[in-house]
């Protein structure tokens, strides 16, 4: 019963990262939209790992952690906490590139870590988490499709005369164009003028 009850749970949670975690085209506009107003009080518990073992136990214990109440925003590519809107210095900043991994942990928790320091975030109900997950999903994979250098398509004439026959394909020479008998009615008048045709 036991054994049946975390493969419940866990394929619960395989759904619900499913869900959260990836971005469909349709959410794109959406969340692009709610990012200017996303800001907000959420609670924070911020620890250190050394393995993988504690960081699980870390997120399982998600419900037990004792949270600070701070404000949180998006700026740039930084999310960013504060005491109040107001501080001039932060609690605390991490740019989104720098975040390893995004994770959801029962109702209303999620995490985020970066090398061996890990983030639980405590929210009000499941609909704020959700806006919170995705704005911070789409901000990182944002973030991080800039920093990719630009791919270009190898390109080889050998190969692509194949496949890109017309690239290849010389123009007919047609002399039909007006500019072109004009040209070469000058040529031939050129050629047959000569000294000797003067009567001098």
């Amino acid at each position: 019963m036991h054994e049946k009850k975390e493969a419940m749970k866990k394929k619960e949670q395989e759904i619900l990262d499913q869900d959260l975690l990836h971005i469909n085209k349709n959410e794109r506009l959406t969340i692009e939209e709610e990012l200017f107003s996303m800001r907000g009080y959420l609670g924070v518990a911020e620890m250190s790992y050394n393995d993988a073992t504690k960081k699980k136990a870390i997120i399982k214990d998600a419900s037990k952690l004792k949270y600070a109440k701070e404000h949180f925003s998006f700026l740039d590519d930084i999310i960013i906490w504060k005491k109040k809107p107001s501080s001039k210095t932060p609690t605390n900043k991490i740019f989104l590139v720098s975040i390893d991994e995004v994770g959801v942990e029962g109702h209303k928790y999620f995490w985020f870590s970066k090398k061996d320091h890990i983030c639980v975030i405590e929210c009000e109900n499941d609909s704020e988490r959700r806006s919170w997950v995705k704005a911070l999903v789409f901000l990182r994979e944002e973030s991080m499709s800039e920093l990719k250098p630009l791919e270009f398509e190898q390109f080889s004439c050998v190969q692509g005369k194949q496949v890109f026959h017309e690239i290849f394909e010389c123009d007919e020479i047609d002399y039909e164009y007006d500019s072109i008998k004009v040209q070469k009615k000058a040529q031939r008048i050129a050629k047959d003028f000569s000294l000797a045709s003067l009567n001098v």
